[in-house]
């Protein structure tokens, strides 16, 4: 979050080299991700991105990273 800034800019996320697992009972997908700023990499981070089965549909539940 210390990358991104209020303004015009258009931020886009992409997760590479990605692997998934269950960690007490939560999937979990981990991966490299790649922070886009206006169409161009800006950053690269190593996440933990943990889910949540509401209602059929799979949510963002909390991210850490590595």
């Amino acid at each position: 979050a210390s990358t991104l800034e209020p303004g015009d800019s258009e931020y886009g996320f992409s997760l590479g080299e990605a692997t998934t697992e269950l960690r007490d009972g939560f999937p979990v997908v981990s991966g490299t991700v790649t922070l886009i700023i206006d169409g161009e990499p800006f950053d690269e981070v190593v996440w933990d991105i943990y889910l949540v089965d509401r209602s059929g549909a799979w949510l963002l539940w909390t991210v850490e990273e590595r």
